[in-house]
C-alpha cells in the first residue's frame, strides 16, 4: 500500500515564473509514455510560447555512467518530434538527470504548472500520487493504480485506448499488452490544464501513516498480530 510523505509533499505555493512548466516524472521508458510525452509537447510548444517541458526521468537508460543505454532513441525521439514543434521545440525541454533526494524532488513539483503523466501501464505510479500530494494540476491515464486514486485526488484523467502488444524493444517483446495512450488525448489534457487546472485534494487517504493502518488491519483479519 504505497502511499507518501505530507510531510514532504503537500500543498504549497508555486514560485512565481514567466515560463508555463509541464512536468513529466518517471523512468524513461516506453511503458511511462515518453514518445508521447514528446510529440504532445511539440503541438502545445506552438500553442503556447512561454511553455517548458520538464523531464524528471534519472533512469539507466539515460546517458550517464551507466552507459549509454537508450540515449541514441532519446535523440531519435526528439529529431521525430522536432518538426511537428515550433523553431525552438527542443531548447524548450530541460531534462533533470540528477537523482535527486525527496526534498528535491518535491522542489521539483513545487516549481511546475502542471504534471503530466500519460503511463500506459503502472505497478503503482507513486510519482503521480507525490505530484497531487504536492497540490499540483495533474493529469494521468486511467490504467491499472493510477485509476484508484487520480480522479479521486480531483486529478484529470486521461482516458486510455485499448489494449495492445506491448514493445518497447527493451523489457516488453509483444507478448504481453499495455495500454494504448493516443497523443490528441494528451494534447488536449495539457491545454485543459493550462486554461482550467483542476487543485488536487489533499492525500491523507495515501500517507505513510494511512498505508501502515492498512497493513496493521489486514494482519490482524488474518490473526497474525
Amino acid at each position: 500500500y504505497p502511499g507518501v510523505d505530507t510531510s514532504i509533499f503537500k500543498h504549497q505555493d508555486r514560485p512565481y515564473s514567466k515560463r508555463f512548466i509541464y512536468l513529466h516524472a518517471g523512468k524513461y521508458e516506453v511503458r511511462k509514455g515518453i514518445d508521447v510525452i514528446f510529440e504532445a509537447f511539440a503541438e502545445i510548444s506552438k500553442m503556447y510560447k512561454d511553455a517548458d517541458l520538464w523531464l524528471l526521468v534519472n533512469n539507466i537508460f539515460y546517458k550517464s555512467k551507466y552507459g549509454t543505454g537508450w540515449y541514441g532513441d532519446y535523440v531519435s525521439r526528439l529529431n521525430a518530434a522536432r518538426p511537428l514543434g515550433s523553431k525552438d521545440f527542443v531548447n524548450r525541454i530541460k531534462t533533470l538527470i540528477e537523482r535527486p533526494n525527496c526534498y528535491e524532488v518535491a522542489k521539483v513539483y513545487h516549481a511546475a504548472n502542471v504534471t503530466v503523466q500519460p503511463t500506459r501501464g503502472e505497478g503503482f505510479g507513486l510519482g503521480t500520487l507525490e505530484a497531487l500530494a504536492c497540490g499540483i494540476p495533474t493529469a494521468a491515464t486511467d490504467n491499472t493504480a493510477h485509476g484508484e486514486f487520480v480522479s479521486q485526488l480531483n486529478g484529470h484523467v486521461i482516458q486510455s485506448g485499448a489494449l495492445v502488444p506491448a514493445n518497447d524493444g527493451v523489457f516488453f517483446d509483444g507478448t504481453r499488452n499495455w495500454y494504448d495512450v493516443k497523443v490528441g488525448d494528451v494534447v488536449q489534457a495539457m491545454v485543459d490544464l493550462r486554461e482550467n487546472p483542476k487543485t488536487p485534494s489533499p492525500a491523507t487517504d495515501y500517507t505513510w501513516l494511512a498505508g501502515a493502518q492498512k497493513i496493521v488491519e489486514y494482519l490482524k483479519s488474518i490473526g497474525v498480530v
